[in-house]
């Protein structure tokens, strides 16, 4: 049995799309499934168009808590 402990990174306060996704593709979501809904989220928080949403590359602390409660924490990660 391997007794050493899973050291868990706290999860930043916010993002780029990238760095999302880097973190959840780790925990088997697909890119568009990721893609989709944090678009949707930005879109849904910043009062944007759908499709002006997808040109959007930092997500804030709001969008990346929201997105978090959907999907729940990243692998590695912690709250």
């Amino acid at each position: 049995m391997d007794t050493r402990e899973i050291t868990l990174k706290p999860l930043p306060q916010c993002a780029t799309k990238a760095e999302l996704m880097n973190w959840y593709l780790k925990s088997n979501y697909t890119a568009d499934m990721i893609r989709k809904s944090i678009n949707q989220i930005i879109a849904d928080t910043r009062g944007l168009p759908i499709d002006k949403a997808k040109f959007v590359k930092n997500i804030r602390a709001k969008e990346l808590t929201l997105f978090v409660k959907e999907f729940d924490v990243p692998v590695g990660y912690k709250l």
